[in-house]
């Protein structure tokens, strides 16, 4: 089992002209079943991975967190960021977790 832990950069506005890229790759992750997001976030917020892919899947921003001294808001996830996910699948392994 690999365990991959999501860190939201942030990042300008300008990245929305990957639009059409980020929401692919945010459906294609979404469509693998031996990726399975986080879906909690101590219940604290709807800043998850899971909803962050969802998001980012409808062309939306993915949300901060906003608790404690998160400073909250929300960005677009980088086009780097959902490749590197897809490119760490290996074969052999069952499931990959993304926190």
């Amino acid at each position: 089992m690999l365990c991959l832990i999501l860190l939201i950069p942030v990042l300008p506005s300008a990245y929305a002209d990957d639009a059409e890229l980020r929401i692919q790759l945010a459906n294609e992750i979404l469509s693998k079943t031996d990726i399975k997001p986080w879906t909690t976030n101590d219940g604290k917020d709807n800043a998850n991975a899971k909803q962050n892919l969802i998001d980012t899947a409808a062309g939306k921003k993915a949300l901060r967190s906003s608790y404690g001294n998160a400073p909250g808001g929300s960005v677009y996830l980088s086009v780097n960021l959902l490749r590197a996910i897809l490119d760490l699948i290996s074969p052999g392994l069952n499931s990959y977790f993304i926190y």
